[in-house]
């Protein structure tokens, strides 16, 4: 009997610390994907900034963080209807995806907000006309189940380490060249400048 109590006591501290770390990796998830597009989280993207900023400092190449906003995506998602507007979200994540090189990290920021840490290698240099190609695609209408739905949006960019390594700071100034880009207009991108 003493030994069936013992496996039963070990049965269940097993149970007990499977538990704790499902409940472990259900917190991550919670936390570090985004539920609606699969795509890492504010938090996570704060994360994977402080480890770009880490090593471009060590191999001194740029990596660009570039902050990219659905123009006016809350009325768009009170006049199409939430369940369009996460149709549309989810629609823009997958051609976001297919038009950035396959191993950069995207995240979602906000409701229609996301980020891209895109290291210079993969565009050797030619940022301007990777920008031009890339929201010239995005700009192009999605379509959704009842509509074609047209959107605008605005980027801002900014480049680690030349305007800094924090990455709290980093996304400060890249929404700072995200809000100059739409004052410009349409589909309109703006490069982070200190002055």
């Amino acid at each position: 009997i003493a030994a069936l109590c013992a496996l039963s006591a070990g049965g269940a501290a097993m149970s007990f610390f499977a538990g704790i770390d499902e409940s472990a990796e259900y917190v991550f998830k919670e936390t570090h994907f985004d539920k609606m597009t699969g795509l890492l989280t504010r938090q996570a993207i704060v994360g994977k900034v402080a480890a770009a900023a880490a090593e471009t400092l060590e191999t001194g190449e740029p990596v660009y963080l570039i902050d990219i906003d659905i123009d006016r995506f809350k009325q768009i998602n009170d006049a199409i209807g939430y369940s369009h507007g996460d149709e549309l979200i989810r629609a823009f994540t997958k051609r976001l995806k297919e038009s950035m090189p396959e191993d950069v990290v995207i995240g979602r920021l906000g409701a229609g907000e996301f980020a891209v840490l895109l290291p210079d290698r993969e565009i050797r240099g030619y940022l301007e006309r990777f920008l031009e190609t890339f929201i010239n695609r995005m700009l192009e209408p999605y379509q959704l189940q009842t509509h074609l739905q047209s959107v605008s949006m605005s980027v801002g960019i900014v480049a680690m380490p030349k305007d800094g390594v924090d990455p709290v700071l980093i996304l400060r100034r890249s929404n700072l060249a995200l809000q100059n880009a739409r004052a410009g207009g349409i589909g309109n991108w703006s490069v982070f400048h200190a002055d």
